[in-house]
């Protein structure tokens, strides 16, 4: 009986996720044990310097490869080598830089953009909330005051 082999996934940073300094850290350390713990080959590629954390990656079993900026024979070895279902860039500047090399090496390959640092959206949803919070506080005021006007009358009927 053939086995169908397994999916691949490829994260593309700038940086080794570090699942102790930040959010972003944390999430995108889960999200690369939870494809690994759903039986996907699980590599991980950083334009940083190797160190402790892409050891603890690859002591997981997560493949790494440390490619230089602007090395795209390098990044398109990997690749090749990991014949990606999906590419997850883990900020806009990783898949700006890296994005074309997917399209053109692995056209089939789902492209993702994790949006989970994106500063903008995080602030117009904090902004959100507090205009929710201020609109709902209004809203209850003029319930209120709607409800004083209508005793008010029955009062006087």
């Amino acid at each position: 009986e053939d086995e169908k082999p397994a999916k691949s996934v490829v994260f593309v940073s700038f940086l080794w996720p570090e699942s102790s300094s930040s959010a972003a850290g944390v999430r995108t350390c889960a999200l690369v044990r939870d494809f690994k713990s759903r039986g996907w080959r699980v590599h991980f590629v950083a334009c940083a310097k190797r160190n402790s954390h892409a050891d603890a990656l690859e002591a997981e079993g997560i493949g790494v490869s440390e490619i230089l900026p602007n090395r795209g024979a390098d990044f398109e070895d990997v690749l090749a080598t990991t014949a990606p279902s999906v590419v997850i860039f883990d900020r806009f500047m990783a898949e700006e830089a890296f994005s074309f090399r997917v399209r053109a090496a692995c056209p089939n390959a789902a492209r993702v953009l994790d949006m989970q640092d994106l500063h903008s959206l995080r602030y117009a949803r904090h902004h959100a909330m507090k205009e929710a919070i201020r609109f709902n506080r209004e809203k209850d005021a003029e319930k209120e005051k709607d409800a004083a006007t209508a005793d008010a009358a029955a009062a006087d009927a």
